[in-house]
């Protein structure tokens, strides 16, 4: 395989894009390049190690933040205010005691 050609295009697409994922592979498609020639292009410049390092660090920054308010949020019915169960489910026993079964 030849080697690709690198430019300051295809690395300013590869870092946006591992940036906005945290992926690798897809930011290495992204780029029109292999992930063995992203790995090879970091060892050869610490200057592209280091802009590497800011991508994932924004990378997992954001992740972080969805992570958090989705924590503040009620995902699927579940809410801290219900003791971590559906929305709408009565509470353990209840249905028992009325007779009903599951």
């Amino acid at each position: 395989m030849p080697v690709q050609k690198w430019n300051a295009t295809r690395r300013a697409r590869f870092l946006k894009k591992l940036a906005e994922t945290g992926n690798v592979s897809a930011a290495a498609r992204t780029a029109g390049a292999s992930r063995s020639r992203v790995y090879q292009l970091k060892a050869k410049s610490p200057a592209f190690a280091a802009q590497w390092a800011d991508a994932l660090e924004t990378a997992t920054d954001a992740l972080d933040a969805e992570a958090r308010r989705r924590d503040g949020e009620e995902v699927f019915g579940l809410s801290p205010w219900n003791s971590g169960r559906p929305s709408g489910l009565p509470t353990p026993g209840t249905a028992l005691r009325r007779g009903a079964t599951w």
